[in-house]
C-alpha cells in the first residue's frame, strides 16, 4: 500500500511547497465554515483527495466526517460515501482507514 501512494504523496508534497498549504491539513482548513469540519478533530485530509480517518478506540468503528463530495474507500469494504456527512464506519483489521476523492487519480 505504502509504494501504491508514493506517486501521491510525492506529488502532494510538491504543491504544498508550491502553495505553502500543509500536506496533513486538518478538515477545518479546508472548510472553515463549516462547523462539522471543526468538529472532525481526529481526521485529516493528506493531499486534496486522501481522508485520513485513524482508529482511536477498539472495535473497528468510528464516526468520520465527509466532505462534500463523493468518498471511495481506498481499500476494504463498503461503497461511496456522498458528503458532506457524518457517517458510522467500520473499518476491519488490516484495513486502511483511508478514502478517496471521487474522480481523484491516486493510484
Amino acid at each position: 500500500m505504502r509504494a501504491s501512494l508514493l506517486p501521491y504523496v510525492r506529488s502532494a508534497a510538491a504543491d504544498a511547497v508550491r502553495t505553502g498549504e500543509p500536506l496533513a491539513r486538518p478538515m477545518a482548513l479546508d472548510h472553515p465554515g463549516r462547523p462539522d469540519a471543526h468538529a472532525a478533530d481526529l481526521q485529516y485530509l493528506l493531499g486534496p483527495d486522501l481522508l485520513v480517518a485513524p482508529l482511536y478506540a477498539p472495535g473497528g468503528r468510528r464516526q468520520v466526517w465527509f466532505p462534500p463530495g463523493e468518498w471511495l474507500p481506498y481499500a476494504g469494504p463498503g461503497g461511496p460515501i456522498t458528503g458532506p456527512a457524518w457517517r458510522g464506519v467500520r473499518i476491519p483489521l488490516g484495513a486502511a482507514p483511508l478514502w478517496l476523492r471521487g474522480g481523484a487519480h491516486v493510484l
